[in-house]
């Protein structure tokens, strides 16, 4: 039976020397000489348990991406790096904006995706998703990702609906000093550079600082909209007695640009520091995170007649500007423990105060109505939301082929009165060396946002708009938009796949297969807004209107899976590809629903090829391209959300990304050459649910894609 050789570390990808890992094992007595040869050359991932296992016996479907793949890869950001996983959409609005999703549904805001960096949620509390162009780490200071695909509820909780992505960063060498500085560029207003410096001092404490700064200007739009991101990170890391570690993690991002919000985008302005404290002694871990966010958004929302309509009046109303800003504590801990000969148990425990305050958004009583709503009813509206969770995982080798992991996570809200409960069962079955067989079901939940549950304010109506007009715009946003009664948006899962290795594992395929039912879908609905022109072009009020968010009693069911090919005929060369299939039917949503009624119609098909290839002197080069089928989707007229909506046609589009890179020592000191193409070969890629040219001329949501080269120069001292 194989037990510890599932905790062994990966070793630059090779076999590690058994006197190199750090173990105190008697390989003998536990009998698995045979196994560890096999073992050590497998990948080990760590997202699906939360500890160390062969990839193929992880009960989720999971991708891994290793340090040396991602910087033979050449991507400069993780959105695009993230395209070579199957089953990944990537939806670039702006340079600042690219949301991701993983198969059957994409949100523009990237809510249905957990990203963990070290084990931190880098969510927004805003909008339950993050900004990827403002975590704390650069792409080269990252050591693995590992992207979960499937539900991860069970060990993650809240907004792990479609996947989780968890990113681990490197930790110091053991050098005394190490410094590694890069910098990069791709044309006017699109640069960056960082620094790193790491090392370890004669007592054993390690210690890592990092520092860095890029601008993205948008690929066809004026400066001022160009993407500014700074960010700093230090850490120390110090060796306790016996196996007991500290580690301390401080950092801070700040940025701007222009973010996509649920009916417009505009400027944003994000400042996050964080302090974050890890203790593990054993197979315990406890963890300790403080966070400061504040944000300044500048909508672009003019409430505007429609074009057709004959009025006089241009702009109704404009949004005010919105600050918002949040503090938290979050603690946890887990711990991992053997019981008997074939069971162990990982148990933990979360608890999180957060907040918000200092905020434009107000809070008016649930009863006021239209005719009794005041300005005066409605103040800043500061509060606390409290969550905790507990989790426990029991993974029972039956035999020494077959595993069995049962699970489940209970999450409790104080401002969501239903509780989130994720539970799962997997087998995996290994009947032939190098084999796997994975079956399973899990659900996975995401929670109401702050913004879907809060958001209420008080609009500016233009001088010129009647009174009675303007009285119920104010009531429209200050009491409709955000719902406090929203429930949990919830998917069920069933899963199988297949993992195995051939020609002396020189091949590695994997095939893996979902059905999956999500129900009670937060959707955006704004029905009956267009007012009505009555005598002398005097707009009159709708007496139906509505604006916010509502779950849809409706399912979406959907199905598909994925295929993932490597092949490594030696050192020198790699070649992969996979193929993505998903499938989405929505039963009874109502039409007035605007995000989902459009897809479904058609399966979404993703093809992925890669090469990469070592020649000779330090030089290396790569070429990856990507297809998508097409897609529709809705959106409201950024001009006014009055207006009717508009339906975008986007995808079957290939995109082409090449690489070439030199290495080379000088005065023994690595210095690196790096040039990167993307290159649009066919169609007109928009890449988000959008993308339109409105009547005003604005370019709403996605950017038509134009050619982006970078080159990189970087080094170690």
């Amino acid at each position: 039976m194989c037990i510890w050789p599932c905790l062994l570390p990966a070793y630059d990808g090779e076999a590690a020397p058994l006197d190199e890992l750090g173990l105190d094992l008697d390989y003998v007595d536990l009998g698995i000489e045979s196994e560890i040869a096999l073992l050590q050359a497998e990948e080990l991932v760590v997202s699906a348990t939360r500890y160390s296992q062969p990839i193929s016996q992880s009960p989720s479907a999971i991708s891994l991406l290793t340090r040396e793949q991602i910087l033979a890869s050449g991507y400069d950001n993780l959105p695009d790096l993230l395209r070579l996983i199957p089953g990944v959409d990537v939806f670039r609005i702006s340079q600042a904006w690219a949301p991701v999703g993983i198969r059957t549904g994409m949100s523009a805001l990237g809510d249905m995706l957990l990203v963990l960096v070290d084990g931190r949620d880098v969510a927004l509390h805003l909008s339950g998703g993050p900004i990827w162009t403002l975590l704390p780490v650069d792409i080269r200071e990252i050591e693995r990702i590992e992207i979960i695909r499937g539900p991860g509820s069970a060990v993650y909780g809240a907004n792990s609906l479609q996947g989780v992505v968890n990113i681990v960063t490197r930790s110091p060498d053991e050098h005394s000093f190490a410094f590694e500085p890069s910098g990069w560029i791709g044309g006017p207003r699109t640069m960056g550079g960082s620094m790193v410096a790491h090392g370890a001092t004669s007592g054993g404490v390690g210690w890592w600082f990092s520092t860095g700064y890029d601008q993205r200007a948008p690929f066809d739009l004026p400066e001022e909209r160009s993407q500014r991101t700074g960010r700093a990170r230090a850490r120390l890391d110090f060796s306790l007695v016996e196996d007991s570690k500290l580690s301390v993690e401080g950092g801070v991002v700040a940025g701007d640009g222009r973010y996509h919000l649920t009916v417009t985008e505009g400027p944003v302005t994000i400042a996050s520091p964080y302090l974050m404290a890890r203790l593990e002694h054993g197979k315990s871990t406890m963890t300790a995170i403080v966070e400061h966010s504040a944000l300044t958004i500048e909508q672009d929302l003019g409430l505007v007649m429609p074009a057709d309509a004959d009025s006089h009046l241009s702009t109704l109303a404009v949004a005010p500007r919105i600050d918002l800003a949040s503090r938290s504590l979050e603690l946890m801990a887990h711990q991992d423990r053997r019981l008997l000969d074939n069971h162990r148990l990982v148990a933990g425990v979360t608890g999180r105060a957060i907040h918000h305050y200092d905020i434009t958004l107000v809070s008016c009583p649930r009863d006021v109505t239209l005719e009794t709503f005041d300005e005066s009813l409605c103040p800043p509206a500061p509060l606390w939301e409290l969550r905790g969770s507990l989790f426990a995982q029991d993974d029972w080798s039956i035999t020494d082929s077959l595993n069995l992991t049962t699970g489940a996570r209970i999450d409790v809200n104080n401002l969501h009165p239903e509780i989130g409960f994720s539970p799962r069962l997997t087998a995996v079955w290994s009947p032939l060396e190098g084999h796997s067989f994975r079956a399973g079901y899990g659900r996975s939940y995401r929670k109401p946002s702050f913004m879907e549950t809060r958001l209420h304010f008080v609009v500016e109506p233009d001088p010129s708009v009647p009174s009675e007009m303007a009285q119920w715009l104010q009531y429209l946003f200050a009491t409709q938009c955000g719902n406090p009664d929203l429930r949990n948006m919830k998917m069920d899962a069933i899963e199988a796949g297949w993992r195995g290795r051939l020609l002396d594992d020189r091949i590695t395929i994997s095939v893996d297969g979902f059905i999956s039912l999500t129900r009670a879908a937060i959707i955006a609905e704004m029905d009956g807004l267009t007012p009505q022109v009555g005598m002398g072009g005097v707009p009159q009020v709708p007496t139906d209107a509505f604006i916010g968010w509502n779950n849809v009693d409706g399912e979406i069911w959907g199905a598909g899976g994925e295929i993932e090919l490597s092949y490594r005929p030696s050192r020198l060369l790699e070649l992969s590809a996979s193929y993505a299939l998903d499938k989405k039917r929505v039963v009874d949503f109502p039409e007035s629903e605007l995000s989902l009624q459009d897809e479904g119609s058609e399966p979404t098909h993703r093809l992925i090829g890669s090469l990469r290839l070592k020649l000779l002197d330090g030089l290396s080069a790569g070429m990856d391209a990507f297809w998508a089928s097409r897609y529709s989707a809705t959106i409201r007229d950024p001009d006014s959300v009055l207006d009717t909506p508009i339906t975008q046609h986007l995808g079957d589009h290939t995109l082409l990304h090449a690489t070439c890179q030199y290495e080379r020592a000088v005065r023994d000191m690595p210095l690196e050459i790096s040039l990167s193409l993307l290159l649009p070969a066919t169609g007109s890629p928009k890449e988000f649910a959008g993308g339109p040219r409105t009547e005003s001329g604005q370019l709403f949501g996605a950017r038509p894609m134009t050619p982006r080269l970078i080159a990189r120069v970087g080094g170690r001292f």
